[in-house]
């Protein structure tokens, strides 16, 4: 099989243009959300409090508020309910955050694939072992040039794995280019397998089970290790 190396080329560029600007986008987004609320956090408890003090005044609202009394009278209710909000606050700042590591690891996983497609276009041979073991009919054979059919069989591989983990596209990307998870330099980068995991494991967390299960303070450099790791990844393409 021939190598393509300019598909290759024009892929390697739409990657560039997918990761770089949407990933300073997403961390830019929540740090302005995570500021404002900082800012603002206190006004928001103040009128949360003035909102519930005119309610529980309001006389249709009598028998709601009437076990409240003892906190109405003595205005305790606004250290309660100013607490309250501020927490809630916290909370949204985690789900804000959630969201942004969630849309940081789906253009991620995105460009992990356009480099499996990359490494295809690039060295086709190197996917040969993957697919060397494929069992061919007669009528195969019959339909056209081994090159094409091996072609076909490699993209049906590479389609196939849009289906696996992240993970599993990641090791099969670091198997078909044989150059090694850490044979390349990239400044102060290193590639490292468990954190790639760890972060893949707080997305999963995060989108599935507790949008405020992740740490803020995390994304800009979770964020900033994925786009490092993609720049890594197509330097390894072999282009």
């Amino acid at each position: 099989m021939k190598p393509n190396h300019d598909e290759a080329c024009y892929v390697f560029g739409d990657v560039i243009d997918r990761v770089s600007l949407p990933l300073v986008n997403i961390t830019n987004t929540y740090r302005y959300v995570s500021r404002a609320l900082r800012i603002a956090g206190t006004q928001i408890a103040l009128e949360e409090v003035g909102e519930y003090e005119r309610s529980a005044k309001d006389p249709q609202f009598a028998n709601i508020f009437a076990h409240n009394y003892q906190e109405i009278h003595d205005r305790s209710f606004e250290v309660r309910v100013g607490e309250g909000v501020l927490a809630e606050l916290q909370i949204v700042e985690r789900r804000v955050a959630s969201s942004a590591l969630v849309f940081a690891h789906s253009i991620f996983e995105v460009c992990v694939s356009n480099c499996l497609m990359i490494s295809f276009l690039a060295g086709p041979d190197d996917w040969m072992p993957l697919i060397e073991n494929k069992k061919l009919s007669i009528a195969d054979l019959r339909a056209g040039e081994l090159s094409v059919i091996c072609s076909r069989l490699v993209c049906e591989k590479i389609e196939a794995l849009e289906k696996e983990s992240l993970m599993v596209k990641l090791d099969t990307f670091f198997r078909i280019t044989a150059v090694g998870s850490n044979s390349l330099k990239l400044n102060n980068y290193k590639y490292d397998r468990k954190r790639v995991n760890a972060i893949d494991s707080a997305r999963h967390r995060a989108a599935h089970h507790d949008p405020a299960a992740y740490n803020p303070a995390l994304l800009s450099e979770d964020a900033t290790y994925l786009w490092t790791t993609v720049l890594f990844l197509l330097v390894s393409c072999n282009l």
